[in-house]
């Protein structure tokens, strides 16, 4: 027997070892299908070169006469989660200026997601959306952009960085 551990992984989380049983057989062969990268012989999944989705993993061990070994296989399944996309758009409300973090071709739920908003390290906002008119209260705009990092509710994360060139509404 074997499987993924937790079992749902993002497509950035790199090379996937299989955990292996202690009286797991050596030398069989890793299959699942099309989409998903996975080494025949070892077992590891690729998530950046896989598809998303979910996949079932056969491990199949051929017979043996020679060994006694009567062969046969055994399954479990990952869960691959695609990339996402954030556009951030800017708006003036009242007089103050704000950034909203929008999913791109809705790639993820922005009810189940979770914000970061930073200038130069700093955190300032925890929501889809910021006004930074407060914030900034005067002070230069910030040469390295504002960024977010947007958490999906597996845990994936992806950020955008916005360029401000006026905060006048």
């Amino acid at each position: 027997n074997f499987d993924y551990g937790i079992g749902v992984y993002c497509h950035t989380d790199g090379d996937i070892s299989p955990t292996k049983a202690n009286n797991f057989f050596e030398g069989g062969i890793f299959s699942s299908t099309d989409g998903l990268s996975i080494n025949a012989t070892t077992g590891v999944v690729n998530t950046s070169a896989s598809m998303p989705g979910v996949y079932n993993v056969i491990y199949t061990v051929a017979e043996d006469e020679a060994t006694c070994n009567e062969g046969g296989s055994s399954q479990t399944t990952i869960t691959i989660q695609g990339e996402f996309m954030i556009a951030i758009m800017d708006e003036c409300r009242n007089n103050n200026y704000w950034l909203l973090a929008n999913p791109v071709n809705s790639s993820f739920d922005p009810a189940t997601a979770t914000y970061t908003w930073m200038i130069n390290g700093i955190e300032i906002g925890y929501a889809a959306e910021v006004s930074i008119t407060d914030y900034l209260n005067g002070a230069d705009i910030p040469q390295g952009g504002i960024n977010v990092t947007v958490i999906v509710n597996d845990g994936c994360e992806s950020s955008a960085q916005f360029l401000v060139t006026s905060t006048i509404c």
